[in-house]
């Protein structure tokens, strides 16, 4: 759009036209043209995006939305990689709805990362490879494999130093800028095996386990 004497509208104009307040002039900042080695042209949207702009912005086109969701999903993976709470948390929202083969997991975001945390002790070198990704809106479905070893204590158990690798899928919901459910589906018997589940005594049951491993509830859906 150019302003009657054939120059670039002034940000004044601007602000009166499409752009009408800051929160649009922060998102067209935030929101830059690249042009790919093939030629063709994409957006690509920075990080961190608040959920105002997300809300007003990003979901108003559905080209841009399905970039700003694969932003999060990579920030995601790149958090889980480096076993990183703090950057894992923001990609959820507070009251985090999670469940695990149909049945419900962690009751809310802190007690997701706390699994995760407890996760991370017990197999130190895991990683997450993603294979698969689909959007739909703000529906996310993506398969990824979960790859380590058992070589620290889990859920109050010695390290079995077995290979835990497990195939996923989620399908997940994005609200306000963040993963608000996701609805799991795994194969339990690779954890039960590398957990070494016949070590454990056979009335043994959630109640009976330690508050911190009761926290983690995500592991015990699948022992």
């Amino acid at each position: 759009m150019r302003n009657p004497s054939g120059g670039l509208p002034s940000l004044a104009s601007l602000s009166h036209g499409r752009l009408r307040d800051r929160h649009h002039a922060v998102a067209a900042v935030a929101i830059q043209l690249r042009v790919n080695a093939a030629g063709w042209t994409r957006r690509r949207v920075r990080e961190p995006l608040g959920a105002a702009i997300y809300n007003r912005e990003v979901m108003g086109s559905p080209a841009v939305a399905e970039e700003w969701v694969h932003t999060l999903f990579n920030k995601i993976s790149r958090a889980y990689n480096a076993h990183d709470a703090a950057a894992t948390a923001d990609c959820y929202a507070e009251d985090l709805l999670f469940t695990v083969n149909g049945e419900r997991g962690p009751r809310d975001r802190d007690a997701f990362v706390e699994a995760l945390r407890e996760q991370w002790l017990g197999f130190p070198d895991i990683a997450c490879s993603e294979s698969s990704r689909l959007i739909r809106g703000n529906r996310v479905v993506m398969e990824f494999t979960l790859d380590g070893h058992n070589a620290g204590p889990f859920l109050d158990r010695p390290p079995t130093g077995k290979r835990w690798c497990v195939t996923l899928s989620w399908i997940c919901e994005v609200a306000d800028g963040r993963v608000r459910e996701v609805h799991a589906y795994v194969d339990n018997e690779p954890l039960r095996r590398a957990v070494d589940r016949a070590a454990l005594t056979p009335s043994a049951s959630p109640s009976q386990l330690p508050p911190a491993s009761r926290s983690c509830r995500l592991h015990l859906l699948l022992l």
